[in-house]
């Protein structure tokens, strides 16, 4: 019995491959979303990055850039990382809600099949609602 629920199971990477066909046409905004996240990462190590040189040139090492820069490349990477983040979390959301409308529409379809042989257990009403409910969106 063990093997056959082995057998059963799909790995990870089954359900990551299936759920990057879902994707389709919403790769172009998968992408969009990676190079967010990406340069976004990039900006969080430049506000750390240049906070390090104002504080090296505070003490005494030698830095063309002046306070000013420096404090203005901090300020800047800092701002440019939220607004890419918000693009990034942006962009994620709408990929999960697009594959959750489409899963459900997925799931429903099947429970239409499934329904006559549900409406023969005791819980006639629920499983009607249920259908109900789905037809209603």
């Amino acid at each position: 019995m063990n093997t056959q629920k082995k057998s059963l199971r799909r790995s990870g990477a089954k359900i990551m491959a299936s759920l990057i066909a879902l994707l389709g046409s919403l790769s172009y905004i998968m992408v969009l979303a990676v190079i967010n996240g990406s340069v976004g990462f990039v900006c969080a190590m430049g506000v750390t990055v240049f906070g390090a040189v104002g504080v090296a040139k505070a003490l005494g090492e030698a830095i063309a850039l002046s306070y000013g820069w420096i404090i203005g490349l901090t300020i800047g990477c800092g701002v440019l990382r939220g607004l890419l983040r918000y693009f990034e979390q942006y962009s994620n959301h709408y990929i999960a809600f697009r594959l959750l409308a489409v899963l459900r529409d997925k799931i429903f379809g099947a429970l239409r099949v499934l329904c006559p042989a549900k409406l023969e257990s005791k819980q006639k009403g629920s499983t009607r609602k249920c259908e109900y409910r789905a037809e209603l969106r």
